[in-house]
């Protein structure tokens, strides 16, 4: 299928996925629908702000649980091939050491709570659109709640996944009125996040927006 995206960003978009499936049909249209979530410089703020929050607090947890800063990695826009199905994904911080934990504990689920909630609270209250990507936040985040069951069902502590996002949200937003330096942290990690991976991206909107 012909792609009318720019080679330079088909090029970031798809640099996982096998060269014989670039250009099938959904793979342009998941490429697609990632340039519709970064249509304008707002939309990408949105997202580097979005991303900021899970980096952070990401961090946070390492500090609890015991990984490091380095293992933490934000990723530049691409799509995602998994299980025959081409996934658009506009901003991704990646946390290696909790992807598969050996143990799971109520600590460990309110941390992955809060990870999650990060990146709307972050996007509201930097970017003013606190719905940029949360869908899938949530999904993540009762993705691993499930896991979680197995073991903690019977845990007196253990709560309903609406509960820990609940507490999660109000915990991140009490932190970020209480420590100004956590904005001003924000607004660094976001500001490199753009400049490292999406300066393609602003040119591009900023193009399309003119013509």
């Amino acid at each position: 299928m012909e792609s009318r995206i720019p080679e330079n960003l088909l090029s970031i978009l798809t640099r996982h996925i096998p060269p014989e499936r670039r250009l099938h049909k959904d793979c342009i249209a998941a490429c697609q629908s990632v340039l519709d979530e970064l249509a304008t410089p707002e939309d990408i703020e949105a997202v580097c702000f979005h991303e900021a929050g899970h980096f952070i607090f990401a961090v946070l947890a390492g500090l609890d649980l015991g990984f490091a800063e380095e293992q933490i990695q934000m990723q530049a826009p691409w799509v995602r091939f998994k299980d025959g199905v081409f996934i658009p994904i506009p901003g991704s911080t990646d946390i290696p050491p909790m992807d598969e934990p050996k143990e799971w504990t109520t600590t460990l689920v309110t941390h992955y709570a809060r990870v999650a909630m990060a990146g709307g609270v972050f996007a509201g209250r930097f970017a003013n659109r606190p719905e940029k990507g949360t869908a899938g936040d949530v999904q993540t985040f009762e993705d691993y709640y499930r896991q979680a069951c197995w073991e903690l069902f019977a845990n007196a502590n253990f709560l309903t996944a609406s509960k820990y996002q609940a507490q999660a949200k109000e915990f991140i937003s009490d932190l970020l009125e209480t420590d100004p330096t956590l904005g001003d942290l924000a607004k660094e990690k976001a500001k490199e996040y753009k400049l490292e991976h999406f300066i393609p991206f602003v040119d591009y909107a900023k193009d399309t927006k003119r013509s």
